[in-house]
């Protein structure tokens, strides 16, 4: 059973303040910079922590045609880990492997591109990873120490939620991955990423602490007459959960700013 979470979580304002001087290209494309995330306008009693310069780059080329980038991007984390930056520049990335990203100590990922979950839910019913509360799966799970992951509002995580939605029509017990499983962080943030079409809830947080999250745009609709079901923003096992400025649309009708709300 999941431990209970004695765990910070804000959803903050971003200071516009960048970590890095010096800008940093591969193939053309410009690496964007780290943003400065902190709590706000609630503090926490202990100080946040502010995550030091990374010092190493690794820039994931995708293969492209559909082939799955998972090997190669498992790779580049053991590569960059301790003190690094994994950047994704590329247009659009496939990943149809499990993803145990539990290992992490002072790292940082930037998303530029779309980083988009195969359709399979034969394998993903067979490798995700599973999380026992309520039967939730992940397609990838990200865990370890002072990690922080930035889209600065260009990068996309797509979980090809389609498909699924279908097939709950007909199969309520199918099992439906969550796009982004934050499980045993300690220090870090997730900021300024779009979030499409998850099979199921969007985001899963637990056992973690002091983690912020900022600037969230999570959307998806189902295409087809059967509805996208379970697509809940975010589901985590905390005491209180304050929101601040995250735009959410429901059903691709109705978009909320929820500033200075409770979710």
């Amino acid at each position: 059973m999941l431990q209970n979470i004695k765990s910070l979580f804000a959803i903050a304002l971003v200071v516009s303040t960048a970590e890095f001087v010096t800008a940093r290209t591969h193939h053309g494309t410009t690496l964007l910079p780290r943003p400065t995330v902190l709590p706000s306008p609630y503090h926490p009693t202990t100080p946040f922590v502010k995550s030091p310069r990374r010092t190493k780059t690794c820039f994931v080329d995708a293969l492209g045609n559909g082939q799955d980038d998972g090997p190669q991007i498992l790779a580049a984390f053991h590569k960059c880990n301790n003190g690094g930056t994994v950047a994704f520049l590329d247009p659009l990335y496939t990943i149809g492997t499990a993803l145990d990203l539990t290992f992490l100590s002072s790292v940082d990922v930037a998303i530029q591109g779309t980083l988009q979950f195969t359709p399979d839910i034969d394998y993903w019913e067979a490798n995700a990873f599973k999380l026992i509360y309520q039967n939730a799966t992940v397609f990838w799970q990200i865990g370890g120490t002072d990690v922080n992951i930035y889209g600065n509002g260009l990068g996309t995580l797509d979980g090809n939620g389609q498909v699924w939605y279908d097939r709950y029509a007909v199969d309520i017990y199918v099992l439906r991955p969550i796009l982004l499983g934050i499980v045993g962080l300690h220090g870090g943030s997730i900021s300024g990423l779009k979030l499409r079409r998850s099979p199921q809830w969007y985001n899963f947080l637990a056992n973690s602490t002091n983690v912020i999250y900022d600037g969230l745009d999570i959307s998806g609709a189902s295409s087809s007459k059967n509805p996208a079901k379970n697509t809940d923003g975010y589901v985590m096992n905390i005491w209180i959960i304050r929101c601040f400025s995250c735009r959410f649309t429901f059903r691709g009708q109705e978009a909320y700013d929820t500033n200075n709300g409770f979710c």
